[in-house]
């Protein structure tokens, strides 16, 4: 008896053992790179443990690389040996698709099981830009991630100026000019408004915040045939001419501000992203936030961007890989994804879902980041990109500090960067041919 005992009880040790080496068997486990930290980075892992418990034989793995990113995804593509998937920078999926070395993921999407074309108009119109491979009109990646810059200001200051810090009135370009000059006492050392004027390292960013004022002044950054900047436009060159009489004119603003001027109280308006709302809620005064004004074209235009996730071509998993993007797009996720990481939805349903429009309410000048995605716009191609907007960002400091005037500045600046576009296309002839193709289908 006690022997047939023993007999069942290595039976059954064996057969749980054998079950739990095929349950292990069957389950997959993704592997996905990332840079996320702090609040991004929990929302990640709230995110994955959803989907585990929703899809009980897959796992994700995810494993941070920091700032080095690129050149570990670079590394284990070249070696053969890519994660499953990816979150990276806007345009940094390019390289990978440039390679082959990526899923596109319209694959996916006009599958049975993919999105349907009502769920891909959900998404914010500029987050596309962020999708496609030179404009190829093709979903190459998904966007998990948006941002805008809006304006952050001291309610308290437009208080104590006699403008209603809850309604102050600011629309165009002159009355946000107006309200500067007001805020402004240069004899104190308080100004108005930080005006961003950036250039060396920042010029990338400098350039990003710019350009809604050159198109919300009618103009261009580059021609519609690639081939010379349009920034030298009249135009165009209006956008600096409003930096400029704000600064000058209206005594509005400075350029060079001390650290942590509008936290201090010394600096009345300045531009800033979502992510910096933690920082803002500890502020010693109450801050509100408010749209880009409208310019002489009579629109507005916001600075918008989003950060994509991607699927490798040697991925052990593709499928699963999809199934946790798919996850990920779906309202209720991106809802909760964005609450915790502090990043704007992507998607226009997200708005209306109880939990983040009860978060919008209680989160004061979020409302207004949600709304500069409605004015974010297809940023136009600049080949040369580096060489071009250090050139352009270079000029408009000078001009802004009266080492040149307007139009010899930008004047300059136009002559220099169209001589780095002409080398730029006689090195990548191909690439001319190629996004000039797919821009000129897209006007069809």
């Amino acid at each position: 008896m006690r022997r047939a005992l023993q007999i069942s009880m290595v039976v059954t040790v064996c057969l749980v053992l054998a079950f739990s080496t095929v349950s292990l068997a069957a389950s997959k486990t993704l592997t996905m790179y990332h840079a996320f930290t702090s609040n991004t980075l929990e929302a990640l892992k709230n995110l994955i443990a959803d989907f585990e418990q929703e899809n009980p034989g897959i796992k994700v793995k995810p494993q941070y690389v920091g700032d080095a990113l690129m050149q570990k995804l670079q590394a284990a593509v070249a070696a053969g040996d890519p994660p499953d998937l990816a979150w990276t920078h806007g345009g940094e999926y390019g390289e990978f698709a440039k390679a082959g070395a990526i899923y596109k993921m319209e694959d996916f999407i006009r599958r049975p099981d993919g999105l349907s074309n009502e769920e891909l108009d959900d998404f914010f119109p500029v987050m596309k830009t962020y999708c496609e491979y030179n404009y190829d009109d093709q979903w190459w990646v998904l966007p998990v991630n948006a941002t805008t810059i809006t304006f952050v200001y001291n309610a308290d200051m437009f208080a104590a100026a006699g403008m209603d810090p809850d309604n102050p009135g600011i629309e165009t370009w002159e009355d946000f000019a107006i309200a500067a000059g007001k805020l402004s006492d240069p004899q104190k050392g308080i100004w108005g408004f930080h005006i961003p004027v950036f250039s060396g390292g920042m010029a990338g960013y400098f350039d990003w915040i710019f350009r809604p004022f050159i198109w919300a002044a009618g103009g261009k950054y580059i021609s519609d045939d690639l081939q010379s900047v349009a920034f030298d436009s009249p135009e165009a060159k209006e956008a600096v001419k409003f930096f400029y009489d704000l600064m000058h004119e209206y005594k509005g603003g400075t350029i060079t501000p001390a650290d942590q001027a509008f936290a201090m109280g010394k600096v009345a308006i300045t531009l800033d992203g979502p992510w910096s709302i933690p920082q803002f809620e500890k502020l010693r005064f109450p801050w509100r936030t408010m749209l880009y004004p409208v310019g002489p074209s009579g629109k507005r235009y916001h600075p918008s961007a989003g950060e994509p996730v991607t699927i490798f071509k040697d991925a052990k998993y593709p499928e699963e890989a999809w199934l946790f993007v798919k996850f990920w797009m779906r309202t209720d996720n991106m809802a909760k994804w964005a609450i915790t990481s502090g990043y704007l939805p992507t998607r226009r349903s997200v708005l209306e879902d109880p939990i983040y429009a009860a978060h919008v309410e209680k989160t004061p000048g979020l409302e207004y980041f949600v709304k500069g995605l409605d004015y974010g716009t297809v940023s136009e191609y600049v080949p040369s990109w580096n060489k071009v907007i250090d050139t352009y960002a270079a000029a408009v400091e000078l001009i802004m500090n009266n080492k040149v005037t307007l139009d010899k500045g930008i004047d300059d600046a136009a002559a220099k960067a169209n001589e780095a576009i002409k080398r730029y296309w006689e090195d990548y002839p191909e690439e001319y041919e190629q996004v000039m193709s797919r821009l000129e289908a897209r006007q069809e």
